[in-house]
């Protein structure tokens, strides 16, 4: 990848004003800290804009001999995404760990890109930089400049660009998917911001809650996500966190969605998705080792900037840091979990749920109270269908949509070169269910086929196979004819 990084002229310098003010009474559970590095959103009074995110990094690059950077784009308003690759020799060294970073997917999550920002700087020219010793780093700091342009969640075309790393139809989606398919890295660190404001918990209590945690960690919630990898980086990198908050000196708890209160006042802690499409699912079903890090932010506006930047860069050194010290066994662990293959595929699950309780904020008081609630356990995911992986997966020629994301998302993709005849299975569909029914078909020359090979090729199984979530199928990407799924599964094999 040539380096072209120049200081675009045609890019955001708008600024937002705001309006919301933290209550006095929660200010002492958020201290403001000693920062390790500054960045544009804590010394302005308003969010780090594309212009000034473009000179922060540009002066990195300038300082350091380690860096090579792109941009990618243009997006719908001009903007580009930086991306940064950052190794001894400015270069990826196969022989390393590779880590790949991405902030800001949500326009109004911009502390996320702030994070990352200083990361760079402190991995490409600062107190970070003896992780190179051990480590490559790829690192996308705004996956959405258009919506930070805007402050909007969404991209400028109003898709969620976190929930588009499936059908690939925002152009920052496909940007993200074409890095990770270029670089194969080991680990994806998703860099986001949790609701924190009292609007969202306004149902709770009439004085009035807001969250307590600085920082929320979540592992793949797909149940066919290496059990393993998700085992590691729980003992290893998330309890931690959790259990000793002097590790770094911030607060932290597992990943939960907004609240969802119930007509009987009982509090239920919504279920993150096992969904492919999210970026934290897509890529662990490519292969790779993924965490999502939430930093309490979103909705409360310019509140508490110096502490959520200070959360995100501390939680990333430590992270980061212990990785590097065990760089060779965790690189070992998770290619060879990338060899391996799965006998089944998971196509339906549910999450049993379980009593627990979650402290939160009493505004009016000032004191922590621990609320009852209803929490979903990932240990204990509970199978409601499954398949036996096949070896190959068949689309008749005709199916030009369909083939064209699979192309996206493989490599490993090639062509029947002769009319063949194969014992495949096919999906009927019947009352709203679908049977796989064993048959004889006769498949011309230029059928494409997908060789499910290994657990890094999970990604093509989830988007194929019609009871998954999000599938091609529910997309209408793929649709029946005359109840029969153009879709072919083979246990065979077949030459190239």
């Amino acid at each position: 990848m040539k380096t072209t990084f120049l200081l675009i002229l045609l890019v955001s310098t708008s600024i937002l004003s705001f309006s919301y003010k933290e209550p006095e009474n929660i200010k002492k559970f958020f201290p403001q800290p000693n920062l390790t590095i500054e960045t544009p959103s804590v010394k302005n009074d308003h969010f780090t804009t594309q212009r000034e995110m473009l000179n922060y990094l540009g002066a990195v690059r300038k300082s350091s001999t380690k860096v090579e950077v792109n941009l990618l784009g243009p997006t719908n308003y001009n903007n580009y995404l930086p991306i940064f690759i950052i190794g001894k020799k400015a270069t990826i060294d196969p022989k390393k760990l590779t880590i790949m970073i991405i902030g800001q997917q949500h326009g109004n999550e911009p502390m996320s890109c702030d994070i990352a920002m200083g990361t760079i700087k402190r991995i490409a020219s600062g107190d970070l930089e003896y992780l190179l010793d051990n480590l490559n780093f790829i690192i996308m700091p705004r996956i959405n400049p258009d919506g930070a342009q805007d402050f909007e969640r969404t991209n400028s075309s109003g898709i969620d660009i976190n929930n588009d790393h499936s059908l690939l139809e925002t152009r920052e989606a496909q940007l993200v998917n074409g890095v990770f398919s270029l670089y194969n890295p080991h680990i994806v660190i998703d860099l986001h911001e949790y609701i924190a404001n009292k609007e969202s918990y306004k149902n709770l209590s009439s004085e009035g809650v807001v969250p307590y945690f600085d920082a929320l960690l979540m592992h793949p919630t797909n149940p066919n996500s290496s059990k393993e990898l998700t085992k590691d980086l729980i003992n290893t990198y998330i309890s931690p966190l959790i259990n000793n908050k002097n590790l770094t000196g911030f607060t932290y708890s597992y990943y939960y969605n907004p609240f969802n209160i119930s007509y009987d006042g009982n509090l239920q802690l919504m279920t993150p998705t096992g969904s492919h499409a999210l970026a934290r699912n897509a890529y662990s079903l490519k292969g790779a080792l993924t965490l999502l890090i939430e930093l309490r932010g979103r909705d409360i506006d310019k509140e508490n900037i110096p502490r959520r930047l200070e959360t995100g860069i501390k939680t990333l050194e430590f992270i980061l840091t212990n990785v590097s010290k065990r760089s060779n066994s965790i690189k070992t662990l998770i290619e060879n979990n990338q060899t391996q293959k799965n006998k089944t595929f998971i196509t339906q699950w549910i999450l049993p749920p379980y009593e627990s309780t979650i402290p939160l904020i009493s505004i009016e008081k000032g004191e922590l109270i621990s609320f009852p609630c209803t929490k979903y356990s990932f240990e204990n995911i509970s199978s409601l269908a499954n398949t036996k992986i096949p070896n190959y997966y068949l689309i008749p020629s005709n199916e030009e949509d369909a083939i064209a994301l699979l192309k996206a998302h493989s490599k490993k993709y090639f062509y029947l070169k002769n009319n063949e005849n194969f014992t495949v299975e096919e999906y009927h569909l019947k009352n709203k269910d679908f049977n796989l029914i064993t048959v004889s078909k006769d498949f011309p020359k230029g059928t494409l086929v997908l060789p499910i090979e290994n657990n890094q090729d999970l990604f093509i199984s989830s988007i194929l196979e019609p009871l998954s979530p999000n599938s091609f199928f529910q997309n209408n990407i793929l649709k029946t004819k005359d109840n029969i799924l153009p879709l072919y599964r083979y246990h065979g094999n077949i030459d190239k």
